[in-house]
């Protein structure tokens, strides 16, 4: 939202996590730890409207993992910008 997505277009993220992806994708896998998280990211997806996730052909990529287990970690959300 705060890049002016909305409306443009498709927008598609490339997820390299499987474990990530799995709980994008089935709600009963999420952690319950999670859920205002997960609510959240809903609640975004909902306003952009046009949002689709996809998995990264190298699953277990070292800094996937690891920004999955850091935000495990984290009472907040947090950004990653590379």
């Amino acid at each position: 939202m705060e890049m002016g997505w909305i409306g443009k277009s498709l927008l598609c993220i490339e997820v390299g996590s499987m474990e990530v992806f799995n709980w994008l994708e089935n709600k009963g896998l999420r952690p319950w730890s999670m859920g205002s998280l997960f609510k959240e990211v809903e609640s975004r997806i909902s306003i952009i409207g046009n949002v689709s996730f996809s998995r990264d052909g190298n699953f277990g990529t070292n800094l996937a993992s690891a920004l999955a287990i850091a935000g495990m970690k984290r009472q907040s959300m947090f950004k990653a910008w590379w």
